[in-house]
């Protein structure tokens, strides 16, 4: 009988050894460093914006600052170093969506199924060192109540299993968008097999579809949700209603430092807002930033397209200053999830052939650097083709600008003492709606051979869930990179050649 339990353990054990695939372990690709969290602090920040922006699927507003499931919970605080300044909740706000669709402020009615919602709490980080703990105020963006409707109403009729029969919150935990109208049996497909389901219903119809509205005509109204988030937040007017940007920076703010960090789709919409922002001049489009070529049917006739922002913004809003001001306190972005590359195949050369092999083959995305007096002092970055090269290249010429540490080279100022912008992005090497940052999106490239970005990018290698045989959950494996302790290990400690340190 005991030779018996023997043999049946054995082979469960085998069973199960043959099931659990290998965990990979964490990694950073190219053998890179990781610099650790308290390296991004300048010596005279006195406070940090810690900013949150989810990415593709469904959201509810605490997705990020609930202390017990939230992307910032209890035990992650421990790890960070972070302690509430009080007990009580996140703080909630809205911004009405109809505002965002409106020309000038001008909105009369509230859409109160797509709006942004925001939430704020305030903390300490305690510095390494002595220093005295800095207060930090996070604010958790979130955009999804602006597209869940539109899934639900234009493609609810495919994912019948996605979209919860009751909205409250037991039975609807990500507030998914109830369906708008009836759709009859004769209308919906036929039962799918388990694993399709959920990839189509769950990761296509709900996830992949907002890369795809962002990357349409709706994408503007997603960066003019969070623009307005950040105006709201910057200012301190929380006001349900258009917020209208200072002419200067408030003074509050002169020496705060900016970390990002983003999931998924968010890191994009981050880096498209601040770059658009930037160039509103207030009353037309003419210096936005613009797709130049992009609707044009030979170079001779390029025209520039219009702003997100043009003709949108309220009477006497000017958010170009304060813009520039956030960029160039931006100390790093943390990106779990990317679609940055994905995203980049909407902007493409117009003019480009299978002959042009060398990446990055974007569209140009003119910038321009404005001094404190408005005047015009330097244009650069002609060179620097990715949404990340530009942001990383501005930043460096405005802290060179205002520093006094700046160079006049061929593509303009350029910062010879400023630190490098920090972005290191996290992926899960099984996560279907991941693609990592591509070296063409830091500084290489045919196209980029003179950029000069600033921009120290690591791509950092996650598993978020073990695989069990050859198949890893795939919600898991997109959505679980703020629970799995190895992030915010390398967040924290950073990493020496390729290998995450261990201090927590």
């Amino acid at each position: 009988m005991a030779s018996s339990n023997w043999l049946v353990t054995g082979c469960v054990g085998v069973a199960v050894a043959l099931l659990i695939g290998c965990t990979t372990l964490p990694s950073v690709l190219g053998h890179k460093d990781v610099k650790p969290l308290n390296k991004l602090i300048g010596s005279n920040t006195e406070s940090i914006q810690l900013v949150f922006v989810h990415g593709v699927g469904d959201h509810c507003p605490k997705y990020a600052l609930n202390p017990n499931t939230g992307w910032l919970k209890d035990e992650t605080l421990k790890y960070l170093g972070l302690t509430p300044v009080d007990n009580g909740g996140a703080k909630e706000y809205v911004s009405n969506a109809s505002n965002l669709t409106a020309n000038n402020g001008t909105a009369t009615t509230k859409d109160t199924t797509s709006q942004m919602v925001y939430q704020v709490k305030d903390y300490t980080l305690a510095i390494p060192g002595g220093k005295q703990a800095m207060p930090v105020h996070a604010v958790a963006i979130t955009w999804s109540a602006l597209t869940s409707w539109i899934k639900s109403s234009q493609l609810g009729y495919d994912s019948p299993t996605a979209i919860p029969a009751s909205q409250d919150s037991v039975h609807n935990p990500d507030c998914v968008a109830a369906l708008p109208h009836e759709v009859g049996a004769d209308n919906m497909p036929t039962k799918r097999v388990w694993i399709n389901r959920a990839l189509k219903e769950g990761l296509l119809d709900r996830k992949l579809s907002d890369a795809v509205l962002y990357s349409g005509t709706y994408g503007k109204i997603i960066q003019r949700g969070v623009a307005d988030v950040l105006c709201h937040v910057s200012t301190g007017d929380y006001a349900d209603k258009q917020c209208v940007w200072p002419q200067d920076v408030p003074e509050s703010l002169s020496k705060m430092q900016y970390i990002f960090v983003t999931h998924s789709l968010g890191s994009r919409i981050v880096f498209d807002t601040l770059l658009n922002l930037r160039n509103y001049d207030g009353v037309e489009a003419a210096n936005h930033v613009a797709l130049k070529g992009l609707i044009a049917s030979t170079d001779s006739d390029a025209e520039m397209l219009p702003s997100p922002f043009h003709r949108w913004f309220a009477k006497n809003s000017n958010p170009s200053k304060l813009t520039n001001h956030i960029i160039e306190k931006t100390a790093g972005i943390y990106m779990m999830a990317n679609q940055v590359s994905l995203i980049g195949l909407s902007q493409i050369e117009h003019s480009v052939n299978s002959a042009d092999t060398e990446q990055p083959n974007l569209i140009d995305l003119p910038q321009q650097v404005t001094a404190m007096n408005g005047v015009v002092s330097s244009t650069r970055v002609s060179t620097c083709k990715s949404i990340i090269t530009q942001y990383g290249a501005v930043r460096a010429d405005l802290i060179g600008l205002h520093s006094g540490l700046s160079t006049k080279g061929a593509n303009g100022l350029v910062a010879s003492g400023a630190d490098e912008l920090r972005i290191v992005a996290f992926n899960d090497t099984n996560d279907l709606l991941n693609w990592h940052i591509p070296p063409w999106y830091g500084d290489a490239g045919k196209d980029q051979e003179h950029c000069d970005s600033h921009v120290d990018l690591v791509n950092v290698f996650v598993p978020n869930a073990t695989p069990i045989l050859i198949f890893e959950d795939p919600a898991v494996a997109h959505s679980g990179y703020f629970h799995t302790k190895d992030v915010w290990q390398a967040m924290v400690c950073g990493a020496t050649n390729g290998t995450i340190d261990r201090c927590l």
